[in-house]
């Protein structure tokens, strides 16, 4: 008798913990943020509190979610979710998550950063040369004593198919992270939509959705204007690493920049989202008369390419020199400004690229992330 009435007990509590997750969601207003191209994450409105949710793009289920509470409560970890109030301090630990936080001009709730020889803002630089960022070395070889010693609220991390073992300890040590799943977004509109994730820790719904709103209104005009020309020039992208091409798949987010800019990306038909590794003479065979070449990494001048590799010289994007890259020089290795602001300003990279293969469309835009190699 007693162990039947243990269990009425237990179920019992069981309803009364089901019921307060499960609280009647309140009206969407311009308070409220809907998401309209990212996959991965996803935000509920509910009575007392706010449920943000991030999916796992490889099984299609919950990865994290996370419970924030308006008023101020004790940060908990359970198993697949935390429980937080608004954070005040963060660490972030990657670029792209930066360009985040500046958008939102939240960038002074950054207390301690990874890679920090990699990060563009100046900011953010200057604070870690003066000591009052704290730097936490590399990204993937953290030094978990001293995340977990900067007593931060939340960290901001890039998410992998499985939570990283360095985070199951900060996690097992009551540490709230905040896993990011951008980079898996296929679109460029998508992946600058998490700056709406972010947004949601702070309460920052209206500045997010003025903000994607403008970048969204602006990108969809450019594609409109691409689409005024009567050519459709041919680009490639991308430069070997270790003898294998890694070309964008037709269906990443690099080839819908290229569509979106009305070009002929010579892997359109592709179906990969990710990259596709090629040989050399396998990009060479599709791509040696492309009228465009983009995105030759740390490969920065002509010479470069040359030294590199004579081949590259067949190419005929080489002798136009119609190339164009987005990343940092080799003589001059400071941080690229792409990963950590172009993700969060697409319409400014169509632009650029607009601007590059489609000439007349822009004839007064300069350049913001690419630069010609000569």
């Amino acid at each position: 008798m007693r162990f039947i009435y243990f269990l009425i007990l237990i179920f019992v509590l069981s309803a009364c913990q089901q019921q307060k997750i499960n609280k009647e969601p309140i009206s969407k207003t311009t308070h409220s943020l809907q998401i309209k191209y990212a996959q991965w994450f996803k935000i509920e409105y509910l009575k007392d509190y706010k449920k943000i949710s991030v999916l796992n793009p490889w099984t299609k289920y919950i990865y994290w979610e996370y419970y924030l509470y308006k008023e101020k409560i004790e940060s908990e970890n359970k198993d697949k979710f935390s429980i937080l109030s608004t954070p005040q301090n963060s660490t972030v630990l990657s670029g792209t998550q930066i360009g985040m936080f500046d958008k939102l001009n939240i960038i002074k709730k950054i207390t301690a950063v990874a890679n920090a020889k990699y990060i563009y803002n100046p900011y953010i630089r200057k604070q870690v040369k003066d000591g009052k960022i704290i730097e936490l070395g590399d990204a993937s070889t953290l030094n978990v004593e001293k995340t977990y010693l900067n007593h931060s609220d939340i960290i901001f991390a890039t998410a992998w198919d499985k939570i990283d073992p360095k985070f199951k300890k900060l996690l097992a040590q009551n540490k709230t992270i905040a896993f990011v799943m951008d980079w898996q977004e296929q679109s460029p509109l998508a992946r600058a939509e998490w700056i709406k994730f972010v947004a949601a820790f702070y309460n920052l719904e209206i500045q997010a959705n003025t903000l994607f709103d403008s970048i969204e209104n602006h990108y969809l005009s450019l594609k409109i204007i691409a689409q005024k020309s009567i050519t459709q020039p041919t680009v490639f992208h991308g430069t070997p690493m270790s003898g294998t091409w890694y070309i964008a798949g037709g269906r990443s987010f690099a080839a819908q920049f290229y569509k979106d800019a009305n070009a002929n990306y010579l892997w359109e038909n592709d179906s990969s989202t990710g990259s596709r590794p090629l040989s050399f003479e396998a990009v060479f065979q599709k791509a040696k008369k492309a009228n465009f070449w983009f995105n030759t990494s740390r490969l920065s001048t002509r010479a470069d390419l040359y030294n590199s590799d004579q081949r590259y010289a067949l190419f005929e994007s080489y002798k136009t020199k119609s190339i164009y890259t987005n990343g940092e020089t080799i003589k001059a290795p400071s941080p690229s400004s792409f990963w950590e602001l172009g993700t969060v300003n697409p319409d400014q990279v169509l632009e650029d690229i607009i601007a590059i293969i489609h000439p007349e469309l822009l004839p007064k835009h300069k350049l913001q992330f690419y630069r010609q190699l000569e």
